[in-house]
């Protein structure tokens, strides 16, 4: 990785950038990030993938990024997994003077993978996450199929922040054994 250049603009023409958030479902967003690093793995073996979350230390990444993170990667904040898939903790990139160490990554790499907090964390973090949103270019939201009215405001208040923030929202993936798409 070259972490000295930092990229010209926000939206590299050829990087796919894309954030999922969930309305509380870690396990299946977790999951559909790595269905999504494997599909474009399939597409082309040599594609770069990062993965940018708070949570790797918990679940399915936390399995993976254990058993194959070297010490020379952990003392550059990247848990590797396999030879083309980098997570990377976003925990060590909340102060305002680390913004541009991860905004620098980020150029290495064909497909960044935002793992999104709950819209309530992204808040209270606004001034940081602010410089991130600018460089996704999708959302995904991971949501039950049956909403109650508790979890409609939680996504219009979702939706709403993401499109103050200029991202365009793709669609709504519904939590279930067989994700289907459904259409805002």
């Amino acid at each position: 990785m070259k972490s000295d250049l930092a990229p010209t603009s926000p939206h590299d023409s050829n990087q796919i950038s894309i954030g999922v958030t969930s309305l509380g479902y870690l396990s299946a967003q977790q999951k559909w990030i790595l269905s999504t690093s494997k599909n474009h793995l399939k597409k082309n073996s040599n594609t770069k993938i990062l993965v940018i979350s708070f949570y790797t230390e918990i679940g399915i990444f936390k399995q993976l990024t254990t058993a194959q993170t070297s010490k020379t990667e952990a003392e550059n904040n990247v848990l590797a997994m396999f030879h083309n898939i980098d997570f990377i903790n976003w925990n060590n990139y909340l102060k305002a003077s680390q913004e541009l160490e991860l905004i620098s990554m980020l150029k290495a790499y064909d497909v960044v993978l935002w793992d999104l907090p709950e819209i309530e964390f992204i808040k209270k973090w606004d001034q940081v996450f602010s410089v991130y949103m600018s460089y996704i270019r999708e959302l995904k939201i991971l949501s039950p199929r049956s909403s109650d009215i508790e979890q409609s405001l939680y996504l219009k208040n979702t939706l709403s922040y993401f499109r103050e923030h200029g991202i365009p929202f793709d669609e709504r993936l519904t939590h279930a054994a067989n994700p289907r798409s459904i259409k805002e």
